[in-house]
């Protein structure tokens, strides 16, 4: 008996060791970890944010959303756009690492001390009934956060993606653990739980800075000026359309808190929660896709590593979209009868999710190919469509008109974005020695 028993618990640790090798085969060991990694970090944000919305009720809930979509910004803009352009360049070519290295912890410091700075000036202009000191707490946490991920792009373009995935979801496990022990021992005083954004993240930037070296030994600071030159040059598109991207997609949130007031806004907030609760999905698949696009040099590769990612794209997107309308009715259980008025603009989030999905991959795909002036004038466009549908649909509508003028703007920059991926699919070549030229020409001007 004990020997069947044996048997059959071998035999079914097989077939899942099968079944995950297989996952991992088609999504590449560096999507997994980002996305596992992930997974754990938008979690523990998302469960620490649901009870701080039943803590403080809807309308005081409206600052925290404030807060939380500011640090978010941060997070993903602070880094000047330049860890998406080390993560093609040294992707394209690997001898080019140890000397972007070197310039790289000499550029971070300097934009961190800059967004500080901005940060520091920017808060007394938060939105009425806005702390201003809250705002600068979380913000200072995306800063952190900004220059502890462009510290890993290099060990992201070299498909080692371990150290990142680990780090995200040591951010989100943390925030959850400190900030749920914030919330219970003060006894529901919010202002509790602020620091701890700002001082997990200097801990997960101190673990970057541990990987970083582990990886590629101690290496001497730099600054050469032709290089960063080139490389704020390039990633100046990038920046501009990341900052657009990001006014665009939280734009609503600042809308509504002038517009109609907190109470919209922490309404707003917990649909966009839990309708975004798995972003993370499509940022970390498109972070992972990014390298492979940029080193593809054929148009018949280029056309094969797209479509296998459109293909995953689109198995995520259908089975998300599908996992959160059935998972509809526990809204109110999770958030209280006081967020009645989020339902419906969570039903309508759920598609602009699923679209969102399709953008962002082919985002990835314009910004490996050297098309960044193209990806910042399709944001562009999306957020004129934005603001417009917001300006039109939030006095009449509140939170469901932001949602609904979310779903307008993807549909907008999806069918803009078509017309281009057919154009780049066909003409691999061409892109591919553009950023080859790029490097060649940062070469001789070194």
């Amino acid at each position: 008996m004990y020997h069947e028993e044996a048997n059959l618990n071998s035999g079914t640790l097989a077939i899942g060791r099968r079944l995950i090798d297989g996952v991992l085969e088609r999504l590449g060991a560096d999507s997994a970890w980002l996305m596992a990694g992930e997974a754990f970090n938008r979690g523990g944000r998302f469960v620490l944010l649901l009870l701080l919305a039943r803590a403080v009720g809807a309308e005081s809930f409206g600052g925290w959303v404030i807060a939380i979509a500011t640090a978010t910004i941060l997070a993903n803009a602070g880094d000047a756009g330049l860890a998406l352009i080390v993560t093609r360049d040294i992707a394209a070519d690997r001898t080019v690492t140890r000397r972007y290295l070197a310039n790289l912890i000499t550029i971070a410091p300097v934009l961190a001390l800059v967004l500080f700075g901005l940060l520091a000036a920017m808060s007394p202009l938060s939105p009425p009934g806005i702390s201003p000191l809250l705002l600068f707490v979380i913000g200072v946490s995306g800063i952190l956060e900004s220059t502890a991920y462009l510290l890993l792009a290099p060990l992201r373009a070299h498909g080692r993606s371990r150290p990142e995935g680990l780090l995200r979801a040591f951010l989100g496990t943390a925030l959850l653990i400190a900030g749920g022990a914030a919330l219970f021992v003060s006894q529901g005083r919010t202002d509790a739980i602020a620091p701890m954004f700002p001082l997990i993240a200097a801990v997960a930037l101190a673990l970057a800075a541990f990987a970083m070296v582990r990886s590629f030994g101690m290496i001497r600071p730099q600054f050469d000026a032709a290089l960063v030159r080139r490389l704020f040059g390039a990633a100046l598109p990038v920046f501009a359309s990341t900052i657009v991207f990001f006014v665009y997609f939280r734009v609503d949130i600042f809308l509504l808190a002038y517009l109609r007031g907190e109470e919209a806004t922490g309404l707003y907030g917990a649909a966009y929660n839990f309708a975004f609760g798995l972003a993370f999905l499509p940022l970390m698949l498109g972070r992972a896709v990014l390298p492979r696009f940029a080193a593809c040099k054929t148009a018949v590769t280029l056309r094969a590593t797209y479509f296998r990612s459109a293909v995953i794209t689109g198995l995520l997107a259908g089975g998300l979209s599908i996992l959160l309308a059935v998972a509809a009715p526990l809204f109110l259980s999770l958030y209280g009868s006081g967020f009645a008025g989020a339902q419906t603009p969570y039903l309508i989030l759920v598609v602009a999710q699923g679209l969102f999905f399709f953008t962002h991959l082919n985002y990835m795909l314009i910004f490996a190919r050297g098309r960044m002036r193209t990806g910042w004038a399709l944001t562009l466009v999306a957020l004129a469509v934005n603001l417009t549908a917001n300006f039109l649909l939030i006095p009449p509508m509140g939170p469901s008109g932001a949602a609904l003028a979310m779903v307008l703007s993807e549909a907008t920059l999806l069918a803009a974005q078509l017309p281009i991926i057919r154009s780049l699919l066909g003409s691999a070549s061409d892109a591919g020695t553009a950023v080859a030229g790029d490097q060649e020409s940062a070469a001789r001007a070194a």
